[in-house]
């Protein structure tokens, strides 16, 4: 009798990218990272990131998982831990993202996620919730809420993003709200420190085939009271290929 494993693919994808931005201090950030991804139901990553900002810096380890635990269920968690310094003082970033996506059907889907931060001398929580409409042609709109928990951050914004598949793929979103502590937001100079402060964003993105590799490339504008941040992003898919292991 003829015995048919099943067997499980793994897409294996290697990101590469970088980024300069300008605002209140100029900055730069680099980063590599690894995916292994099951038809995007379940997978693993791995990666590292090193950004510099005026005189400040910051170095991360990533570590991540997915999971679809049920047909309409998909669980992830991503922890982040490095060093840095803001002008010549060390600090440690230590970051947890937990998230849940529930597909409703293949229409509607909702995101739910908690992400603990614990940067320099912040610590909280930002809560995020999400509601995304995928229509017949694969355009999805989403809009979402954030929210924080914690005097040390004090964070809360409302926006809406979309994503237009096809050959060249687009996306891009808006979003307002204010804050309290722009840590979050990659602002470690220390000139918004102790007030509220008005939040805008946009940003427009497109990825793009280039022979067997995917480039994306983002354009982000974020506001803050007067100042304003411009950064632009290249990131570089490069498959290494499937792999096939036997199922159980």
């Amino acid at each position: 009798m003829l015995c048919l494993l099943p067997v499980t693919v793994l897409a294996d994808d290697l990101w590469v990218s970088g980024g300069i931005a300008q605002g209140s201090a100029s900055g730069q950030q680099v980063s590599v990272s690894r995916t292994l991804n099951n038809f995007g139901l379940e997978g693993v990553r791995a990666g590292a990131s090193h950004h510099r900002v005026g005189n400040s810096w910051w170095t991360l380890l990533e570590g991540g998982i997915n999971r679809r635990i049920k047909k309409s269920l998909i669980l992830s968690g991503t922890a982040f831990l490095g060093p840095g310094q803001i002008d010549e003082r060390n600090f440690g970033t230590r970051k947890l993202v937990v998230g849940a996506t529930w597909i409703v059907n293949p229409t509607w889907f909702a995101d739910l996620s908690d992400t603990y931060i614990n940067i320099d001398e912040t610590v909280g929580h930002v809560l995020s919730a999400s509601l995304t409409r995928t229509s017949q042609s694969g355009v999805s709109i989403a809009l979402n809420g954030i929210g924080s928990v914690g005097s040390g951050i004090d964070t809360r914004q409302l926006g809406a993003r979309f994503n237009k598949p096809g050959n060249v793929s687009w996306m891009g979103g808006v979003y307002i709200g204010e804050t309290r502590n722009p840590i979050t937001l990659g602002e470690l100079e220390g000139q918004f420190s102790g007030i509220t402060i008005e939040t805008r964003q946009a940003y427009v993105g497109a990825s793009i085939p280039v022979g067997r590799f995917t480039l994306l490339t983002t354009f982000d504008v974020l506001r803050l009271n007067e100042t304003t941040r411009s950064e632009l992003t290249f990131v570089l898919k490069v498959p290494l290929g499937d792999r096939t292991r036997p199922g159980s």
